[in-house]
Parts: structure tokens; C-alpha cells; sequence
């Protein structure tokens, strides 16, 4: 908790360093709650649908979080690797650097 604290939160999107992959689960999660929210936004005063209106709406808002969720999650991952890559470097540096001092 006082890392998340100091460090701050992963940002809430994929960054520019994201593979396609993610990015394509991520965008398609945001569509699609884009269309369900769109929908029931749409029909919310026809009184005929206001059960699937509450359904599409609440997955809509479902969809954003699992997204959201999702990029903060990947975007952790990726700067914990790269934060052990640097440590590993600078471990071999100072190895290195060791070697050439005896």
C-alpha cells in the first residue's frame, strides 16, 4: 500500500508501449460499453424496456472497470519487468566494475 502511495497509481489506459493484443482487448472492452451504454441511454424513457435498459447500463459500467482494471493491471506487470531488467543491470555494472578494480 505505501509503494502504491509513493509511486502512484498505474495510469488507467495502456500507454504507447503496449502490445496490440492488449490494446485490442482493452479498446473492445471500452466499444462495447460504448454501444450498451449508447443503447440504454437511448431507450431509457420507453417503459417497455426498462429492465434490458438497467441490464445494458450496469454492464456498460461493468465493461469500463474490467477495462480500466485491466490496463492499471498490465501496466504494473510491464514496470515491475522493467524495473527488475535496470536492477539486474546495474548488479551486472557493479559485478563488472568489481572485477576491474582487483
Amino acid at each position: 500500500m505505501f509503494a502504491l502511495l509513493a509511486n502512484g497509481a498505474p495510469a488507467p489506459f495502456l500507454g504507447a508501449n503496449a502490445p496490440a493484443d492488449e490494446l485490442a482487448v482493452w479498446g473492445g472492452c471500452l466499444a462495447v460499453a460504448a454501444v450498451l451504454g449508447g443503447w440504454g441511454l437511448w431507450n431509457v424513457n420507453r417503459p417497455e424496456r426498462d429492465t434490458a435498459v438497467g441490464v445494458c447500463l450496469f454492464a456498460a459500467m461493468v465493461l469500463v472497470a474490467l477495462a480500466t482494471m485491466f490496463a492499471m493491471r498490465r501496466n504494473y506487470e510491464r514496470q515491475l519487468e522493467q524495473n527488475r531488467i535496470e536492477r539486474e543491470a546495474e548488479e551486472r555494472d557493479r559485478e563488472r566494475d568489481r572485477g576491474s578494480t582487483r
